[in-house]
């Protein structure tokens, strides 16, 4: 095998911050497809106040879009190891515990739902196992091969 073609074998905890990353990305894609369907659908219609509700549930499905896209292009960079990715899904996965948490904690009491307690802790998962010697020690090599 020539040298230009060090490959070195992917950690376990690489492995799994990756498919968490994929798996978070997949979970907001699916809530904003499932907004959307929701604004479609004939039930939201017959409400008196339809309209509002539609332009919630969009607006809504908006706000969560990015975090679709920005997580799921972080997944595909981090399963490519790329040091970028692993750079955007700390970024991305850093911002989305700390908005979420201001939201829980905005709301107060009430605003602790379980699904934003559990998106929230995957993300603070997600940004703990980036921060793993490990995994940052796997991105950051220095091979030469695909770290552009």
């Amino acid at each position: 095998m020539p040298s230009s073609q060090v490959t070195v074998k992917r950690p376990v905890a690489a492995t799994g911050v990756t498919l968490l990353q994929f798996l978070l990305g997949f979970l907001w894609l699916g809530i904003t497809i499932y907004r959307l369907l929701i604004s479609r659908s004939p039930g939201i219609k017959q409400r008196p106040d339809s309209a509002t509700a539609i332009l919630g549930l969009q607006l809504a499905a908006a706000v969560v879009a990015p975090g679709a896209v920005f997580g799921l292009i972080a997944g595909y960079a981090l399963l490519k190891n790329k040091m970028w990715g692993w750079w955007f899904s700390l970024l991305v996965n850093a911002a989305l515990v700390v908005m979420l948490t201001y939201s829980m904690l905005d709301e107060g009491s009430n605003g602790l739902d379980p699904e934003m307690v559990g998106f929230t802790l995957l993300s603070l998962v997600s940004v703990i196992l980036l921060l793993h010697p490990v995994v940052r020690h796997f991105y950051w090599r220095r091979t030469g091969e695909g770290q552009k």
